[in-house]
């Protein structure tokens, strides 16, 4: 599995620009040989997804594999060259080493090896690798048009879970506000109508009536600021700003009612301010992930877990979004997240994971697809 590991590591999928083609072919060419069914999904522009299919003995009742083939921008602050996977005392270093390459590599080789084995699982198996999850969800968007979660009960997601059970994930909408007012000088405020404080008192707003809440394994609901433009010059009452707020919700948080209440809320303000406009959109919109606690295949992993390590896998949740919340808009199945990357180190310079955790991950994928009370 470490040769697959530093192989991918090695291959350049920040996104942007992607570029995934280049590592869909490798996990194409990797299972070359096998019985599996395997295929490129070509997104154009250097995108693509590899799905891989070994069939069961019937139908129906599928198990999906699933990791995303891109990374996040590399970003500076490194001690050792992101795009080189590096070892160092029991770890190795490079972008992508946790969120997921990492999963990616030991759910590959698990499958691998099923599908090398001439075994036939009691039903179908599917691996995919998905471009666009740092961003859009293109590649998982194209995996459900495609029909290919038709028949699949389950799918189970490499992201890092630092070996947890993931059982939840927030849900994720990018709300962008924009503020139109009337310019003055600066010296008489009052006849203008001040855009950028318009806006910020509108985030003000947001944030008070969607953060809060709880859950056991995500704690509470969040609004974040995280861009503010606007303005013309010092001496100048700005007409016009811009910014976008991170909103990570909770499951059950239905997102278009959400979105109407900023509206709502956006709407009041106005009324409250003669000459201000304020719109606001949607522009990322994930929805947020719980596992239905009595999926076999998490309740099997934990099984199998506690028969290896002698002890009940940890369950946790996630606070970022993954290409489950693009699929459950599609099917209506279990999602379970489960990997060797540890969620603290995503997105971070120096970005490393443990190849004791990645031995430990292969060895439950391998257990799990091996055990025909699952399969």
């Amino acid at each position: 599995m470490e040769k697959l590991l530093y192989d991918i590591l090695n291959i350049d999928t920040q996104n942007p620009p992607g570029n995934e083609r280049i590592l869909a072919e490798y996990v194409r060419d990797a299972l070359a040989g096998t019985p599996c069914e395997v295929a490129l999904q070509d997104l154009g522009d250097g995108r693509a997804n590899v799905i891989a299919r070994l069939r069961g003995r019937a139908s129906g009742h599928a198990l999906m594999l699933n990791g995303h083939l891109d990374t996040v921008p590399n970003g500076s602050g490194w001690d050792t060259d992101p795009q080189r996977a590096e070892v160092r005392d029991g770890r190795v270093y490079a972008r992508g080493a946790s969120d997921m390459k990492s999963g990616l590599a030991a759910m590959l080789c698990a499958f691998r090896e099923l599908a090398a084995s001439g075994r036939r699982p009691a039903h179908d198996v599917l691996f995919a690798g998905t471009c666009d999850e740092e961003s859009g969800g293109r590649g998982a968007q194209a995996v459900a048009e495609a029909g290919l979660l038709e028949g699949v009960d389950a799918i189970l997601i490499g992201e890092p879970t630092d070996l947890g059970l993931g059982l939840a994930a927030k849900g994720c909408l990018w709300l962008r506000i924009t503020a139109e007012g009337r310019t003055s000088h600066g010296a008489y405020p009052e006849r203008g109508v001040n855009a950028v404080e318009g806006l910020y008192e509108c985030t003000r707003r947001l944030k008070r009536a969607f953060e809060g809440g709880s859950h056991p394994l995500l704690g509470a609901a969040t609004a974040t600021l995280t861009r503010i433009e606007g303005g013309v010059k010092a001496n100048m009452v700005p007409d016009r700003a811009e910014a976008v707020m991170d909103v990570r919700t909770l499951p059950g948080t239905d997102h278009g009612a959400l979105l109407s209440r900023a509206e709502a809320l956006a709407a009041e303000l106005c009324a409250e301010r003669a000459g201000l406009r304020v719109a606001v959109a949607a522009e990322n919109n994930r929805l947020p992930v719980e596992t239905r606690p009595d999926s076999r295949f998490a309740r099997a992993m934990d099984r199998l877990w506690t028969a290896r390590h002698g002890r009940p896998m940890q369950r946790v949740g996630t606070a970022f979004f993954s290409d489950a919340s693009v699929f459950l808009r599609y099917a209506d199945c279990d999602v379970v997240q489960f990997g060797p990357g540890e969620r603290a180190l995503a997105h971070t310079p120096n970005e490393s994971v443990s190849l004791a955790a990645c031995a430990d991950a292969l060895a439950l994928w391998r257990a799990l697809l091996a055990d025909d009370c699952v399969m």
